[in-house]
């Protein structure tokens, strides 16, 4: 690749610090400054596609509290009961609520969501909800929708012409 000569002024500890570092290591001060410029360039490109990834919602499906609210949903449709302590229900409930800022989600798969926060609701501050079983892993009108977020779930690892596209680490 054809080379190009920037001119830089700094100050004249930095200039001995450089000089130092250069007989330190046995390399120009060229290297050293290049080196140092493409790696803030490529951490610059990795924080503009960090950025990208949050303003999508990207960052929140990469996060344990996810696959954690994710996992359990699965299990209560295995095993419906009423069994985990009221803290894990109030971080779901503000996983929901994070998740409606972003427009990875789509509304389908709100409104499902809505249902699961919905019944924590009830089961945290109704005095009168006296279920032992959640009722939105039922076979109701009202109960979730598991190949919704299953439809979800397998968008976000593929792309329009079925190529895979982990978005997740």
């Amino acid at each position: 690749m054809k080379t190009t000569t920037i001119n830089l002024r700094v100050d004249q500890i930095t200039k001995d610090q450089l000089e130092m570092l250069s007989q330190n290591n046995d390399v120009n001060i060229s290297s050293i400054i290049r080196e140092a410029v493409n790696q803030f360039l490529n951490n610059e490109v990795y924080a503009e596609s960090e950025i990208a990834d949050e303003k999508k919602g990207l960052h929140l499906i990469k996060t344990l509290g996810f696959a954690e609210f994710i996992f359990w949903l699965y299990h209560k449709a295995i095993d419906p009961e009423i069994t985990e302590i009221e803290e894990l229900y109030i971080q779901f409930i503000d996983l929901i609520k994070e998740c409606k800022k972003y427009p990875i989600f789509s509304p389908d798969l709100l409104n499902e969501f809505d249902k699961v926060s919905n019944e924590l609701h009830r089961i945290l501050y109704d005095q009168s909800y006296t279920e032992r079983y959640f009722k939105f892993t039922g076979s109701s009108v009202n109960s979730f929708d598991y190949q919704v977020l299953a439809n979800f779930m397998y968008t976000f690892r593929y792309d329009q012409e079925d190529n895979k596209v982990i978005h997740c680490k």
